[in-house]
């Protein structure tokens, strides 16, 4: 929960420059803010003013969690002003000088004195109109640390030897830096930074910059360190980091030194992480052609982190399972996550840091671009890994929020930081980079970098909009993206194609309209009359076909003919799986492809193929015997990407079904999964991959949860029994099945070892995966113990929401979970972060009756989260369309299910 605005408590104005500056205090709380609104929509600060650069002085006092501060910013005046105003939330201003640059001139204060709070906004009144010109600013000011993992705040923590220690970060993004020190804190307002700050014996800082100097104060313990300036950059890329830190020794990629720190004992994890940021480092120096603005680059693990990572330039904060492993003993899921986030960090050193969007309705230029660029790092530096067909299932879990009616465009209004929040999400992050693969796909892979290497010329270490990039791509291309690409981030949705072919035709037509599972918004008219342009990429399938040729074409209309084929050949639409729709053929065309056999497909176009046949089935357009026929083609599919896919697809049947289906169902899952899991069996063999060794795991998990395999399960205990004996002997990539299998089987002497085993972890790894086994269990006292354990004083503030969440999606926790959140949502509110409250209730998603809905209804009716509606109104749809489903299919189901065994 984000802090609120707190009296600013003025203390003394000494006013200079012949004009006085006096800071705008509340009134008894209440300040005059229809009257002071900077701008008419009362948030965004005016233009007349704009900083160069911020000598920034920061003085923590980490036990007490207070800080004071003293800054001088150097501002332009582009015209005569009155009032110079600045972002401030929770700060207590304590003195404001204005001087010509240059020069100190002093002068009497003036009177007026009043306080723009809502705005969160500090109004400086002159009592003298100041003309066009380069002024600094000195401001004096104090704050306190908060709990929330958002600003300055503070950490409590424990070294990796059970010590206590206690740590001050920061976290920025979006609407932050004002809580640490008053600023123009919108991204287009970009100036340099030079921080100074003391710390404490045994303490050490970070930041943006490389440590220019370090001096002992006379008279204290503590020592001054003080930091190289940086480049111009936004606000919400300021960091700054005080504790007992300790890095890794240096590794040098093109003259940047890069290191990873992290709490003392622990920095040796980060090797992994380092030497992955080095061997990427040349990639991305050689896709954008421009250089790192930074003097060296800083990898930082925090204890307490509510986001994944944050692209600070020169020093990128982590929570530490995404960047902390030990290699030698890290699973395969563990290596791919830290190599992934710090790849999409670092694209964000170019996408975000040196050219930084305008405004946050842009924000996909920032977070598309560094999840698509990520993607292209992690392949060039572990092509095995074959990310891009694991990329296909986050553009695939992008259309499942897009498919609803309550979906958003990517580029969208904002008005205040609340919508700003809302704007990091699938919609904004997967939908976005899938467009861009799709427009990368169109172009050509070397056109579209030409481009993207123009737009980072143009625009470094200055803001762009979502025109300047496609204006870019149109000149690298001299193609009409502006056109093609308007409606893909302008509209909400995505289309289907609907692909129609009379039987023993050749004529082939497509036609195009907005894709919704919900039946009854169907005939809406901004469903009926939306419209793309679509890059339709087909080829054929036929075994005779000496070339796998691609072919293209732009569909812009409702519809419009394809091509004329001889009746036996058989084109597949959307290869390479690149273009952002689903296509819906017709049953003769289906089997037509599956005639020619699955191995005639790739990957990612089979893992495509599966999803939108479960999609039109679930949205009632497709039969459910369609979508199980094509299901059991799949059986022999053995490829890891499809395995995780298909243990997917039975996940989601699992959490549709009523407890009278269960037996039927768990038979279906042994049938469909047995001759993979013995294929696998519970050890790895010589020369096996990365993928197969995480495929294995995903199938022994399903077998054992919701396939209940008996000899699965026993197997799985005596594994667990012999890791608490001896961790070594049992393999990495098998230790989180094996968790969640017992859980899932166990009882409270299970759970309390499980429970040993978390308080005891010695790395990041290990200390969650002990604890996000624990939503596993089942029996209800154990469910209402982690409920009850996932809002205490023992877990970490981050960790809270992920654990309740989890609890809330599970079959057997959503209505436990349903009490307790309406039974302690006051408590909730209190201790989560502001984003965090609507990403737990969303979890609710997960109800698929009738009366389920129903009472989330009333629920979400008595109790109004003003952050993150979306993401609430998207999972009442959700809700909708299950209970949908199940209304229209659940009978079928049991029956196919009984069937296929």
């Amino acid at each position: 929960m984000r802090l609120p605005v707190k009296l600013l408590q003025a203390i003394s104005c000494s006013l200079i420059a012949a004009f006085a500056l006096v800071p705008v205090l509340p009134e008894s709380g209440l300040g005059k803010v229809a009257a002071l609104s900077p701008t008419a929509d009362s948030f965004r600060l005016p233009r007349s003013v704009t900083p160069e650069s911020y000598d920034l002085f920061i003085d923590p006092d980490l036990e007490k969690g207070t800080f004071k501060g003293t800054e001088s910013i150097v501002i332009n005046a582009a015209q005569t002003v009155n009032r110079i105003y600045l972002n401030s939330q929770g700060l207590a201003i304590e003195s404001a000088d204005l001087f010509f640059a240059g020069e100190e001139k002093s002068t009497k204060p003036a009177t007026t004195v009043t306080f723009a709070k809502s705005e969160q906004v500090v109004t400086f009144l002159l009592s003298k109109p100041i003309e066009s010109g380069k002024y600094k600013l000195n401001i004096a000011f104090s704050g306190r640390m908060n709990d929330k993992l958002c600003g300055f705040y503070k950490v409590k923590a424990r070294d990796n030897e059970g010590r206590a220690i206690t740590l001050g970060a920061t976290q920025m993004e979006p609407t932050d830096a004002r809580r640490m020190f008053p600023c123009f804190d919108e991204p287009d307002f970009k100036a340099t930074f030079k921080l100074k700050v003391t710390v404490d014996q045994g303490n050490t800082a970070i930041s943006n910059g490389a440590i220019a100097r370090e001096t002992k104060q006379k008279g204290s313990s503590k020592r001054l360190i003080e930091f190289a300036p940086t480049p111009r950059m936004s606000t919400y890329l300021v960091a700054l980091l005080v504790g007992p830190f300790s890095s890794t020794p240096p590794v040098v990629a093109n003259s940047i030194p890069i290191r990873v720190w992290a709490v003392k004992g622990s920095e040796k994890l980060g090797l992994f992480a380092r030497n992955q940021a080095a061997k990427m480092m040349p990639y991305f120096l050689n896709y954008f052609a421009q250089p790192y603005a930074g003097n060296k680059l800083d990898l930082i693990a925090i204890p307490e982190f509510e986001a994944g990572a944050m692209e600070n330039l020169g020093a990128i904060t982590f929570r530490e399972e995404t960047l902390l492993v030990d290699e030698k003993n890290a699973s395969v899921a563990a290596q791919k996550r830290v190599s992934e986030v710090v790849a999409h960090e670092m694209a964000h050193l170019w996408f975000g840091d040196l050219v930084t969007m305008k405004w946050w309705d842009d924000l996909w230029l920032n977070e598309a671009f560094a999840t698509w660029m990520a993607e292209k790092t992690v392949d060039y530096v572990r092509p095995d890994w074959q990310t891009w067909e694991f990329f296909t299932l986050d553009r695939l879990g992008a259309m499942e929020i897009d498919e609803l009616m309550s979906t958003r465009s990517i580029h969208s209004e904002v008005k205040n930081p609340l919508e700003a929040i809302e704007m990091f999400d699938g919609i904004t992050y997967s939908k976005g980079a899938s467009i861009l693969r799709m427009l990368e796909t169109y172009l050509g892979e070397k056109v579209f970098q030409a481009g993207v290497q123009n737009y980072m010329r143009e625009h470094k270490f200055g803001n762009a909009t979502t025109g300047d990039l496609w204006n870019s791509l149109q000149n690298a291309s001299q193609k009409p993206v502006a056109d093609i690409m308007y409606a893909w981030v302008h509209s909400p949705g995505f289309p289907v194609i609907d692909a129609q072919r009379k039987e023993n035709a050749n004529a082939i037509r497509l036609a195009q309209s907005r894709f919704v599972t919900d039946p009854a918004a169907r005939s809406k008219p901004d469903v009926a009359n939306a419209l793309w342009a679509i890059p339709i990429s087909w080829r054929l399938l036929n075994p005779e076909q000496t070339t796998d040729s691609k072919r293209s074409f732009l569909l812009s209309s409702k519809s419009a003919p394809m091509v004329d084929l001889p009746k036996e050949q058989v084109p597949l639409l959307n290869s390479k799986a690149a273009g952002y729709y689903r296509v819906n053929y017709t049953e003769g065309w289906l089997r037509a492809i599956l005639a020619t056999g699955l191995d005639r497909l790739s990957v990612s176009e089979k893992m495509t193929l599966l999803s939108d046949q479960w999609t039109l089935m679930f949205a009632g357009l497709s039969p459910v015997s369609n979508y199980f026929q094509l299901f059991k083609e799949y059986e022999a599919q053995n490829d890891p990407q499809l395995i995780e896919m298909r243990v997917e697809c039975l996940d989601r049947l699992y959490g549709l079904l009523d407890a009278k289906h269960l037996p039927t169902f768990e038979k279906f899952v042994r049938h469909h999964l047995g001759a993979t899991a013995v294929k696998f069996g519970w050890s790895s063999k010589p020369n096996e991959s990365d993928l197969v060794r995480s495929a294995r795991g995903d199938v022994l998990l399903a077998m054992g949860t919701i396939g209940q395999d008996q000899a699965t399960i026993s197997e799985a205990r005596k594994q667990f029994n012999i890791y608490l004996a001896d961790p070594r002997k049992v393999e990495p990539d098998l230790l989180d099945p094996i968790f969640k299998i017992v859980a899932f089987n166990g009882d409270e002497k299970v759970y309390q070892k499980l429970d040993n085993l978390w308080r005891t972890a010695k790395t990041p790894e290990d200390r969650v995966r002990s604890m996000m086994s624990l939503p596993y269990f089942r029996k209800a006292e154990l469910i209402d113990r982690t409920l009850k354990f996932s809002l205490g004083n023992e877990i970490r503030l981050q960790d809270s929401p992920k654990l309740l969440g989890n609890i809330l999606i599970t079959p057997h926790g959503k209505q436990p979970g349903f009490k307790f959140i309406k039974e302690n949502f006051a408590a909730i509110k209190k201790r989560l972060p502001t984003p965090a409250v609507p990403h737990v209730v969303s979890s609710l998603e997960s109800m698929s009756t009738t009366q389920e809905e129903k009472d989330f209804i009333q629920f979400l009716a008595a109790n109004p989260i003003p952050a993150g509606r979306k993401r609430i109104q998207q999972a009442l749809e959700t809700v909708h369309n299950r209970v949908n489903f199940r209304n229209r299919s659940l009978a079928e189901l049991d029956k196919l299910l009984l069937d296929m065994q």
